[in-house]
């Protein structure tokens, strides 16, 4: 038996310690929290969560002793955790970019407004400290997507199907940026996307400055880190520099993924626009079927573009947008989807 599954079964020996309408305080995480928080994501996901720390209680303090995770609880006032968000690094090559997320309820306390302290009190907290954000908001409920717009996150983009849904189908997710700083980087703009690229950084700050991506490949070999998320049959590759071979280098990822990853409906592409040959990479990449969803700030500490290509068509009709802007960028996407 794995350490996860031993792990699993000693959470689902304790019976639920969550009571309802009990007071609850937010507070820094404790390790002492550790063996609460693991039930909660037990609570929440059963045993569907990806990553294996998050229901060991020893992984959960190693992970913040670390600095891997910055997280916020609703503590009740009999002590168990009936709440949690969080900061962590994810997928993005630049350190100092960090993603705020996972944020869970206990279904006890989901009409309460915990969820709201529990945001507050880390964006008004450890937040200040971090150089950018990101959020990936679920686009099956608008709630998050609504915390993060009063915090000063713009919406920049959608990951279509990005998560499969608890029953049939994916469930796209709204990508939401803020940074601090008032310095004005440099974006190159691929040939073909300018209208594209000047929509989806439409409003935000700080400004950049564009110039034209026309530059080819020189470097030998791509630079790129690939992840591949197996529960969400999702491939990412964030590409540093497109290099020479980017043509095959792409073609191979893609034959990888429907041949040896047989669960892989969605690859992502982020595009570095901190070099001028990223328009030569974004040629090759439209060219293939893949399709522009969104600006990605500091993604590189230089700004990125993703580029998605699904198997199937994006369930369009499911997404649920808070705002005017996300609606907006929803219709464009629907224009750039290639017919």
């Amino acid at each position: 038996m794995s350490s996860r599954d031993q792990a699993i079964e000693t959470l689902r020996a304790i019976p639920d310690p969550v009571l309802p309408d009990l007071p609850f305080e937010v507070v820094p995480f404790r390790p002492e929290h550790a063996e609460g928080l693991a039930r909660l994501f037990l609570t929440i996901y059963g045993e569907a969560y990806p990553i294996d720390a998050y229901y060991i209680p020893d992984a959960i303090r190693a992970e913040q002793e670390r600095g891997n995770v910055c997280s916020m609880v609703a503590v009740l006032e009999d002590g168990s955790i009936a709440g949690h968000m969080a900061l962590y690094h994810s997928s993005a090559p630049f350190k100092g970019l960090l993603e705020c997320g996972m944020g869970m309820i206990h279904p006890h306390y989901r009409s309460s407004f915990m969820l709201f302290f529990l945001f507050k009190e880390l964006i008004e907290g450890p937040a200040k400290e971090v150089p950018a954000l990101y959020g990936e908001a679920v686009c099956d409920t608008i709630a998050t997507q609504h915390l993060s717009s009063l915090y000063g996150f713009m919406e920049t983009g959608i990951e279509l199907d990005l998560l499969p849904d608890k029953g049939e189908g994916r469930v796209s997710c709204l990508y939401q940026s803020r940074e601090s700083g008032t310095v004005q980087r440099i974006v190159h703009e691929p040939a073909g996307l300018e209208d594209a690229l000047a929509f989806f950084m439409d409003g935000y700050e700080p400004k950049r400055v564009t110039v034209s991506a026309d530059a080819g490949l020189v470097a030998p070999a791509t630079d790129a880190t690939v992840e591949y998320f197996e529960f969400a049959g999702v491939l990412r590759v964030s590409v540093v520099r497109p290099g020479m071979d980017f043509m095959d280098y792409v073609r191979a990822m893609e034959e990888d993924a429907s041949r040896s990853r047989k669960g892989c409906v969605n690859i992502q592409w982020f595009l570095n626009l901190g070099g001028p040959e990223c328009g030569a990479a974004a040629e090759i990449l439209l060219g293939l079927g893949c399709f522009p969803v969104g600006f990605i700030p500091r993604w590189f500490d230089d700004d990125g573009l993703l580029l998605q290509k699904l198997t199937v068509e994006p369930e369009w009709e499911r997404l649920q947008l808070y705002s005017d802007r996300a609606k907006g960028i929803l219709n464009r996407l629907r224009g750039f989807y290639p017919k």
